[in-house]
């Protein structure tokens, strides 16, 4: 795998999100995590659906709860 053979090459790597979905980007960092990653930029991944409100309110809810739970789920996975 790809992931195992970028760890060989260097050991402090991090897994970019490249505006793929949330969902979608758990399990490429679980994958990624099991072959040697340390940690991961995400910015899509995590408020990607933002674009979908119309108000303020909602943008801040959205990153208030939504993102900050997803920020702490990839987070739990690092560790």
């Amino acid at each position: 795998m790809a992931c195992k053979e970028i760890s060989t090459f260097h050991h402090n790597w991090i897994l970019l999100s490249r505006g793929v979905g949330y969902f979608k980007f758990v399990e490429y960092l679980k994958v990624a995590i099991g072959s040697g990653c340390k940690g991961y930029a995400a910015g899509r991944a995590v408020w990607q659906e933002l674009t979908n409100f119309n108000n303020p309110p909602d943008w801040k809810n959205f990153l208030q709860t939504t993102s900050v739970e997803r920020l702490k789920n990839l987070n739990t996975l690092l560790h």
